[in-house]
């Protein structure tokens, strides 16, 4: 992915057969230029947020300190570490997103003021035009061009932030780096210490600090004009709130920017819409060919409103909620959705797992699982795979060897309320055995029966997708399994207790919770209708939406 970076920005920075002014102007124009809706490279931008996602991800679980050394947490001279290192950081992405999409549709007192002081001007400046509605129009189209602009730089602006909170080692590519920092360098271009008010020195740019750790107070105060502390005030003596225009209240800065850009989006369209687009194509003094270029300067604007904000929401929402912005109950709560996910997907499992052998002891001489038509690996993604790696040794791998036995996979049956012999036991293992075997190698045990490798596993995972099974029937056998008593309703204990059995490690606080976000009617039990919103809510989406192979 490096590489293709590389060679996008060699293309781009080449320009043959051009001047040295026009590749000059080029070079102005093109981080402009490159945001239009029909120039923007999403082959690029796409590799390029991927990355930076994974990289901003290490960072976020790092949790690194403040102040120099900047150790990670649970290192020496590190805080204390409170994020796992299998945190779904997507998931918190998401749970956050949603918070402030809800925000931002709330317009408050600020931006109608901005937009009541906007409507003051635009009629100042209906009334400078002699209220000339042809050249109001052209003026509007002005505005939105400036509207325009001020976006691109938003948006390049908030990329710059995120990339200071990458590691060093983990930028993508430093050839697409879009602000000028305040660091200290050397003659060389490379980072040093960051010296005015800190003596440690810090490492230099290969030491895998992300770039806010070299921030130099001193170098950024002086560089700071008056007009732009009187606007944003003072230097922040905090290097991530350095990051922001207006340092620690950054985040709402931003919520407040993308208010006004999407009013202004709609009712900029709206105008064009209504009222200008209409008064051009009816005046007689409009030619056709200014009609033409009025309509297409016009679109420009609109267009880019609409089908830039994806991205720009996206990093909007992963700038405000990192470093010191971070959202504990947000932490908390995907947390929570992420054991509760985890603990269906395995529910599901048991589910397949059970049905399968259900079929197999309705006739065990004519039983047979259909061959693999593909390898797992052309069906599952990485990150798929290395889940499923960890769920299977949480849960179907008890001692730990890398394989599911015959007689482990008895006592996980019994666990489901199906009786196996051994013999049993050992056969429906070898059949899924005999199913991927044209795909993974098999190896027996020592004994000399075979096991249930993790591959084997994948690929028997992989082979259930497409396979359209009935929800209703999945969520009536896994609520006849924990409802001990059938009293038509699961207590908190009876909860608990299957979970227990099936090893999910689910503690009594955390059941507790679950039951409690999940019970709807708030009478303390989970009924037959809200385990079956539980299992539908988190089936796993690749058993819905993907074919197999």
């Amino acid at each position: 992915e490096n590489a293709e970076l590389d060679k996008k920005h060699d293309e781009v920075s080449s320009m043959p057969g051009l001047s040295g002014i026009s590749k000059r102007v080029i070079r102005f124009l093109l981080p402009y230029l490159s945001f239009l809706p029909f120039l923007r490279d999403e082959t690029r931008e796409c590799l390029e947020d991927k990355m930076e996602f994974c990289a901003l991800r290490l960072e976020f679980l790092k949790e690194r300190s403040y102040t120099p050394p900047f150790a990670p947490a649970g290192e020496v001279g590190g805080n204390q570490k409170t994020i796992g290192d299998n945190f779904n950081f997507g998931r918190y992405l998401t749970f956050v997103y949603a918070k402030k999409m809800a925000h931002v549709v709330e317009i408050d007192v600020t931006t109608w003021l901005f937009f009541a002081a906007a409507t003051v001007c635009y009629f100042l400046l209906f009334g400078a035009l002699e209220f000339s509605l042809k050249g109001l129009a052209w003026a509007w189209v002005l505005i939105g061009w400036v509207f325009h602009v001020l976006s691109i730089n938003f948006e390049k602006y908030l990329l710059g932030i995120r990339d200071r909170f990458l590691a060093t080692e983990y930028v993508p590519n430093p050839k697409f780096r879009r602000l000028t920092w305040h660091a200290a360098v050397n003659s060389q271009g490379n980072l040093v210490s960051c010296g005015g008010t800190e003596k440690e020195p810090l490492k230099k740019l290969g030491g895998g600090l992300p770039m806010w750790c070299y921030i130099d107070f001193d170098q950024l105060d002086r560089q700071r004009s008056k007009l732009t502390k009187t606007i944003f005030g003072p230097t922040p003596q905090h290097r991530q709130h350095a990051l922001y225009l207006f340092g620690s209240d950054g985040p709402e800065f931003h919520l407040l920017c993308l208010r006004i850009m999407l009013v202004f989006s709609c009712v900029y369209s709206a105008q064009l819409i209504i009222l200008f687009v209409p008064m051009m194509a009816q005046d007689e003094n409009t030619s056709t060919f200014s009609l033409i270029v009025f309509c297409v300067l016009a679109s420009v604007p609109a267009l880019a409103f609409i089908f830039n904000k994806k991205r720009l929401i996206a990093t909007l929402v992963q700038v405000g909620t990192i470093g010191p912005f971070v959202l504990p109950q947000a932490i908390s709560d995907s947390e929570r959705e992420e054991q509760t996910s985890m603990t269906v997907r395995v529910l599901v499992l048991y589910f397949k797992l059970a049905s399968m052998t259900k079929q197999f002891l309705a006739d065990p001489s004519t039983f047979e699982l259909p061959r693999a038509r593909t390898h797992y690996t052309n069906s599952l993604s990485s990150e798929e795979i290395a889940e499923l790696g960890r769920m299977f040794r949480l849960f179907f791998d008890p001692d730990g060897d890398g394989s599911l036995t015959g007689k482990e996979f008895q006592s996980l049956m019994d666990t489901a309320g199906i009786m196996l012999t051994d013999i049993e036991a050992d056969e429906l293992i070898r059949s899924m055995v005999k199913s991927a075997e044209s795909f993974v190698e098999v190896k027996d045990t020592e004994d000399g029966k075979v096991a249930l490798s993790t591959h084997i596993f994948f690929q028997w995972y992989s082979d259930q997708l497409g396979d359209n099974d009935d929800k209703k029937e999945c969520a009536q056998l896994l609520f006849s399994l924990f409802d001990d008593d059938d009293s038509g309703d699961i207590t908190v204990m009876e909860f608990k207790h299957q979970l227990d059995k099936m090893a999910m490690g689910i503690s009594q606080e955390e059941a507790n919770e679950l039951i409690q976000e999940l019970d709807l009617d708030g009478n303390g039990v989970l009924s037959e209708n809200e385990f079956e919103e539980l299992i539908e809510h988190f089936y796993p989406i690749e058993f819905q939406h993907r074919s197999k192979g």
